[in-house]
């Protein structure tokens, strides 16, 4: 029972307290960190997803509103016409809003197709910057020139590099708000 005693009150001293202290201490703060960040990880992930989650249903609504409006663009009086430039294609064609709501930041995907239907050039998101806002029922007409080589090209190189066919889409409208 002395023993105990003894052993108690060395237990109890103050630096022996002190000394336990010390040596648990790291251990806790590695827990407590180590929770620290998971809860830390596992909040920025959520806030990340949410994010995203609302990115994506504003990006599927844009894509529906977009859709609607494609369908109701259309394209018509499409020519080939004389160009100031030996080495330019110029085409001429008209754009027509047949949807029931004013459209701007109208952009253009142009595919260009040789003799044999093979595709031989394309620009995409041409942008139609003269057109400010096209009104339903409104049509504008538009030209777009394609380069067929250098000043320095031949007749004959100019004269390969000719389309045959050209396809006009809609690749991006906005409806116009006011």
């Amino acid at each position: 029972m002395n023993l105990l005693k003894k052993l108690w009150k060395l237990l109890n001293s103050p630096i022996i307290v002190v000394a336990i202290a010390l040596s648990i201490w790291p251990v806790f703060t590695a827990l407590t960190a180590q929770y620290a960040i998971s809860k830390l990880t596992s909040q920025t992930i959520n806030a990340i997803s949410n994010a995203f989650h609302t990115l994506d249903e504003n990006k599927s609504d844009e894509i529906g509103s977009f859709l609607a409006i494609k369908e109701n663009v259309n394209f018509s009086n499409v020519n080939y016409t004389f160009s100031d430039w030996p080495t330019k294609e110029k085409l001429v064609a008209t754009i027509t809003n047949d949807s029931n709501q004013p459209l701007n930041e109208i952009m253009l995907n142009v595919s260009f197709y040789d003799a044999q239907d093979n595709l031989i050039d394309v620009q995409d998101n041409t942008w139609l910057s003269n057109i400010k806002i096209l009104q339903p029922g409104e049509s504008h007409n538009f030209s777009i020139k394609r380069s067929l080589g250098t000043i320095q090209a031949t007749d004959e190189e100019v004269s390969e590099r000719r389309s045959n066919r050209v396809e006009i889409h809609l690749s991006s409208a906005k409806e116009f708000k006011i």
